[in-house]
């Protein structure tokens, strides 16, 4: 099993043994589409380590979705998404944060043998996949000085990837596997339209777009306490990633400052969105 957070909402201390421990607390709140949001945050007196933030961001980004995805169907706007569609997870890309890396590497490792096997195996094949093909000339190291536009480079890459036709190594008979701890990209993924949007090959189907991008968040978040630059990790390559990266994953740091500082994260990203947010603590 993967030990309770250290850093989480004030209720899911209560629900574990983890309400024994010396937990301080930080407030959030935020106003999401004319709701407000409102979290106590509990912080052990512990160290803690990227890893232990990813309970606490699912939390707050279910809590955001829920709005959204509430507001439209309330307008009567159509969200395709549902149980049983894997239309996405069989081709797109899904980046994940630092943090969120070293989490599902932990879960994956937490499983009975044969799942984790299985797990593991099905991730391999995806990589070999993924890495066996040629980079495209886009993808090719740049000098320091070599400009690029972010946005454009990102959309090429998910082109890529896209015509790679690698399926999701969770994805069994369009249901996900590691649903309660897939990734937060897979989380604040929602398009408009009736459950044939994704499967009309002549349209791109539309976003739904989220107040706070919580995959920014982390990859913010990982960047400042390593003192490096913003990474994201395509999902298949998560195995082979975490071996090359094993020292990062153990790596700690004082709960508060950790917890602060997502805190003041997600405050600067809402704010960016039009939205008002109120921190204390």
């Amino acid at each position: 099993m993967i030990a309770n957070a250290p850093v989480d909402t004030v209720d899911a201390f209560e629900r574990t043994a983890g309400s024994a421990r010396n937990v301080g607390t930080i407030n959030l709140e935020l106003d999401v589409l004319d709701e407000r949001l409102r979290f106590r945050i509990g912080v052990a007196d512990e160290q803690v380590r990227l890893a232990d933030i990813v309970p606490l961001a699912r939390t707050i980004s279910a809590r955001i979705a829920d709005i959204v995805i509430a507001r439209n169907r309330r307008e009567g706007i159509d969200i395709a998404c549902r149980k049983g569609c894997g239309h996405c997870c069989k081709s797109h890309l899904v980046p994940l944060a630092i943090p969120e890396v070293f989490r599902l590497k932990e879960y994956i490792y937490s499983r009975p043998r044969d799942q984790r096997d299985a797990m593991l195996r099905l991730c391999l094949l995806a990589a070999k996949g993924i890495l066996s093909e040629e980079p495209p000339e886009f993808m090719a190291p740049r000098t320091p000085t070599d400009s690029i536009d972010s946005l454009a480079f990102l959309s090429d890459v998910s082109k890529w990837y896209v015509g790679l036709g690698v399926c999701c190594p969770f994805l069994s008979k369009n249901i996900c596997t590691i649903y309660e701890n897939r990734p937060l990209a897979c989380r604040d993924y929602f398009v408009y339209g009736g459950s044939n949007a994704c499967v009309n090959a002549d349209a791109a189907a539309e976003r739904v777009k989220m107040p706070v991008p919580m995959v920014e968040v982390l990859g913010q978040l990982a960047g400042e306490f390593e003192d490096d630059d913003i990474e994201a990790v395509i999902l298949p390559l998560t195995p082979v990633w975490c071996e090359q990266n094993v020292d990062r994953a153990e790596r700690t740091w004082s709960a508060k400052t950790m917890a602060k500082r997502f805190v003041e994260i997600v405050g600067a990203r809402a704010s960016e969105n039009s939205l008002q947010t109120v921190l204390s603590g």
